[in-house]
């Protein structure tokens, strides 16, 4: 059984977590992690905003 990769969002210095409809809100590192198929889900490429410097995304390793 593959198990899915989960992630954490970092905006500046400090944890976002997106809902589905885009918004975003603030967290705390726990609570902000997020799996690929949620990323997928966003209403936005979430590539571009990684690119532009806008987010960074780290995987956690367990």
């Amino acid at each position: 059984m593959e198990v899915e990769k989960l992630y954490v969002i970092i905006c500046g210095k400090g944890y976002v977590r997106f809902n589905l409809d885009g918004s975003m809100i603030g967290c705390r590192h726990k609570s902000s992690i997020t799996t690929e198929g949620h990323l997928r889900k966003l209403p936005f490429n979430i590539e571009i905003a990684v690119a532009s410097g806008i987010i960074k995304i780290e995987e956690i390793l367990m």
